[in-house]
């Protein structure tokens, strides 16, 4: 028989009628657990157990004292901190909603600095033992968690400044749990610090601390959050991987997905300052200045700074034998200034060293000793006669010698210039070179003959003796204060360009 029309009309308003007991958006309609008039989203005791939600363990679930329900259990029997609680304070909002600003009802906004307790599960939101801080069934250091204090914020979205809803900002130093796991930021066992999903040294993770500042970011100074700047000596391990950044499993120190020895990365340690900076002092950012003798791998890429393998020492991207590389060592020296006595960065003096610029190769087999790009031996041109040997003047040495000097090596190759910038410096133009290197002086005459002494380095100089009757030099040229070759030529007193 079929039912009457007026019948199938009843039951198709009751069906209309039947909504879901959870909206995971807004509530749809009143709550009123305990029947006070007083709707579950306001009311500061949802089941009038004389316990207000903020003190309540479970919020919507308890003997009502008074009304309707006087002396009778209301509500549910899941406490507030069980997984199978997904509406703690009984307002029609699913925990994880978006418009749920409130989880446990308490009057405090799940992201007010006052919410020490968001889920109201009786376990400070910043201890050790809270473990779902929201109180949705999700751990907080979960991968399916993305938003750790409930607030509707993710935790990995730039407006996200407090992920663990504990009241501190993820970004000042006080702040030393920014997920809120009981995993301290620069705990061993810390693998994502933001606890955003993606592990610490994943290539995808942009923002390790989750402050909102990208890691390669030059305003982010601290990358992973434990309150230690990236550039301090107390800081050793950066990107808070867990590996040292002088460890050699470590293999990106700043986290920025850019291996440390490749070319793409211009700032190994994340501290906004180039690698090949003059202001960068500490490369691979593990406390230890790289001109220090206590620093044997100034770019952190586990090579020794004295291995053959090691063919960039200050990991700049420039070979170390590359005539674009001034500062093999990335001390902010240049490898031609009379200061800079190591140019590998190696611990031993350049006088001492018998790999002076660090390409593995001694000086018995090595054509640029000090790496500066320009050979230590200068190309014949060919046998023509460049400067005549003549007397200079009376052929009586003078008391100075004026702002430069020509010489002419073997009377063929040159002419190179000797130019005196003060009383004490000056630099020498090789011919066939296009930088000019610096030096101290010293001069002493008497009778026909001058000496003339530059000093490039501590132990490395060259001596001359020029006759000014003849207009012809002996060179002498010392390394480590020994002779290491001599040679002759012409000269004379020429005058500035």
């Amino acid at each position: 028989m079929k039912p009457k029309f007026r019948k199938l009309l009843l039951l198709a308003a009751c069906a209309a009628s039947i909504v879901s007991p959870l909206d995971s958006g807004a509530a749809t309609a009143v709550r009123d657990l305990d029947k006070d008039g007083i709707a579950n989203g306001t009311d500061p005791d949802v089941d009038n157990d004389g316990l207000l939600n903020g003190d309540d363990l479970n919020v919507d679930g308890g003997k009502a004292l008074s009304g309707p329900f006087a002396g009778k259990y209301v509500g549910d029997r899941v406490n507030n901190d069980s997984p199978g609680e997904l509406d703690i304070d009984d307002d029609g909002l699913k925990d994880d909603a978006l418009a749920e600003n409130d989880i446990d009802g308490d009057g405090l906004a799940d992201d007010s600095p006052d919410e020490n307790d968001i889920d109201g599960d009786g376990r400070a939101d910043d201890s050790a033992s809270e473990d779902d801080i929201d109180g949705d069934g999700r751990k907080d250091d979960s991968a399916a968690e993305l938003d750790v204090d409930g607030d509707g914020r993710a935790d990995d979205s730039v407006l996200e400044d407090d992920i663990d809803g504990d009241g501190r900002l993820d970004s000042v130093s006080e702040e030393l749990d920014v997920d809120g796991d009981g995993r301290n930021d620069d705990s061993a066992a810390e693998l994502d610090v933001d606890g955003d999903g993606r592990a610490d040294d994943s290539a995808l993770e942009k923002d390790i601390d989750g402050d909102g500042l990208t890691d390669d970011s030059a305003d982010e100074d601290d990358i992973d959050g434990d309150g230690l700047a990236d550039d301090s000596p107390s800081e050793s391990d950066v990107d808070g991987d867990s590996r040292l950044d002088d460890s050699i499993s470590e293999r990106d120190i700043d986290g920025d997905g850019l291996s440390d020895d490749s070319l793409l990365e211009k700032d190994m340690d994340g501290d906004s300052r180039l690698d090949d900076g003059q202001d960068e002092l500490d490369i691979d950012g593990d406390g230890k200045l790289d001109d220090s003798a206590d620093e044997p791998d100034i770019d952190g890429d586990n090579r020794a700074d004295n291995a053959v393998s090691e063919l960039d020492i200050d990991g700049d991207g420039k070979a170390d034998d590359s005539v674009l590389e001034d500062d093999i060592d990335g001390d902010g020296r240049l490898d031609g200034d009379l200061d800079e006595d190591d140019g590998d960065g190696d611990g031993q003096s350049d006088a001492e060293d018998d790999d002076e610029d660090g390409d593995g190769r001694v000086r018995a087999r090595d054509d640029d000793d000090d790496g500066d790009g320009a050979l230590d031996d200068d190309d014949d041109n060919g046998g023509v006669v460049v400067l005549p040997p003549l007397q200079i003047g009376d052929g009586t040495a003078p008391a100075s010698l004026g702002v430069l000097v020509r010489v002419s090596k073997n009377t063929t190759e040159g002419p190179d210039s000797i130019s005196f910038t003060s009383a004490t410096q000056g630099l020498v133009q090789e011919a066939d070179e296009d930088n000019a290197d610096l030096f101290t002086f010293s001069y002493t005459f008497g009778g026909s003959e001058g000496a003339l002494r530059l000093t490039f380095k501590p132990g490395r100089y060259d001596d001359y003796t020029l006759d000014f009757s003849s207009g012809r030099f002996v060179r002498k040229e010392y390394d480590r204060g020994v002779l290491k070759d001599s040679d002759f030529g012409s000269f004379d007193l020429g005058t500035a360009p």
